[in-house]
């Protein structure tokens, strides 16, 4: 799916704002394919100014959505990395050690391997052919665990 970057932004921040308590964490990927860059922004649940502060409602804070983390991938460079995701945040419980389970923790390594993957030396992005088919290459990646 394509959205604009603001549209995109609006949404992330909707479904923190209104899940009843459900999402704690949303990543935006945001891709330009003529440049070959991707950005990844996370979101978390926070308590913010109140924007919209008026007689009737004149709480200073309020839940809403922060941005506490970018990464950036171009190229040439890596910017943000690591990007440590809270298990509590994503499963909406405490990890259970004994399983293994902990936070996941992104490293520079791991993003150049995603952005070798969504694309790779032989794609050629001036194509539009080529251009539709970023959406199919994502793939899952194993990150690992912190």
């Amino acid at each position: 799916m394509s959205e604009t970057a603001q549209r995109l932004i609006v949404d992330g921040k909707w479904w923190i704002k209104d899940s009843g308590g459900a999402v704690k964490i949303v990543l935006l990927f945001f891709i330009n394919v003529k440049a070959k860059t991707i950005r990844i922004e996370m979101w978390k649940k926070d308590t913010i100014e109140n924007p919209q502060q008026t007689h009737p409602h004149d709480e200073e804070k309020v839940i809403g959505s922060t941005l506490k983390k970018a990464v950036n991938i171009t190229p040439k460079a890596i910017t943000g990395t690591p990007l440590k995701l809270r298990f509590r945040d994503i499963f909406l419980r405490k990890p259970k050690k004994e399983l293994g389970e902990a936070n996941y923790l992104i490293t520079e390594e791991d993003m150049r391997e995603y952005y070798h993957k969504v694309w790779p030396a032989s794609l050629d992005v001036s194509s539009p052919a080529e251009s539709c088919k970023l959406v199919l290459l994502i793939p899952r990646v194993n990150f690992s665990q912190s």
